[in-house]
C-alpha cells in the first residue's frame, strides 16, 4: 500500500476507483520531462506537483506571480 500512496499519479486512480473522481482535482497535463509543460496553456492558477518529490516540493502558480519556469523545469528533472 505504500508504494502506491507515495506515486501520486497511482493514487489518484484508486481514489477514482473507491469514491469516484467528482472530488479530484482538473489535471491539465502529465508528463516525464518538464521540457513539454505547456505554461503558456495553463490557467492563471496551478499547481505543479513532481510526481517523485514530496512535502513542500510542489510549486503553487497564482495569478499575480510569474513563475521560475527554469526553476521549476529544473526541480521536476532531479
Amino acid at each position: 500500500m505504500f508504494s502506491l500512496v507515495e506515486d501520486k499519479w497511482r493514487v489518484r486512480e484508486y481514489v477514482e476507483q473507491k469514491v469516484g473522481d467528482n472530488i479530484l482535482p482538473e489535471v491539465y497535463h502529465v508528463t516525464d520531462d518538464p521540457n513539454t509543460i505547456p505554461f503558456d496553456e495553463l490557467p492563471d492558477e496551478y499547481v505543479i506537483k513532481p510526481n517523485h518529490l514530496s512535502g513542500g516540493a510542489n510549486f503553487i502558480i497564482e495569478q499575480e506571480l510569474t513563475p521560475n519556469i527554469e526553476k521549476i523545469k529544473q526541480e521536476c528533472s532531479e
